[in-house]
């Protein structure tokens, strides 16, 4: 069980525009791309879809891009990986196989579960505001050195 590196790039585009966005300025997707280092193809996909589900609002021509809705901050992270990745990952079984389930469980069923439910619920109580909020302390960062 694993997020996907299109949540990675969503999840950072999201925090970048709420950390970055002055009242009335769009952030465009070229800008966006290069801050984060990220693939600006790739991420203009995953930032339409972001668009679609109402996470971002995104304009286009001359001065478009995209601005954060003030209450996607308020969302739980986990709003995010179901716009992006969906939930599927977290009721496939970690070894792979078909039939795997509380009744007829594999070697790791026990252990992932217990993995995939703290992991479920840490990502149901912490919102983007939060993750903004230890951003603007400084004490996390949005792009590698």
């Amino acid at each position: 069980m694993q997020l996907s590196k299109a949540f990675g790039y969503g999840i950072r585009a999201l925090l970048y525009i709420a950390q970055h966005h002055q009242e009335g300025q769009n952030i465009g997707l070229q800008d966006l791309a290069e801050q984060l280092n990220a693939p600006r193809h790739f991420l203009g996909k995953i930032m339409q879809e972001l668009s679609k589900r109402g996470l971002v609002h995104s304009a286009k021509g001359p001065g478009g891009g995209f601005t954060l809705k003030e209450e996607t901050l308020d969302l739980p992270v986990i709003k995010v990986v179901e716009a992006i990745d969906g939930l599927e990952s977290f009721k496939k079984c970690a070894m792979g196989f078909e039939e795997c389930s509380e009744d007829h469980p594999c070697p790791l069923h026990d252990t992932i579960k217990a993995y995939k439910n703290g992991l479920l619920q840490s990502l149901r109580t912490h919102t983007l505001r939060d993750m903004r909020h230890r951003l603007d302390k400084d004490e996390t960062f949005l792009k590698e050195i």
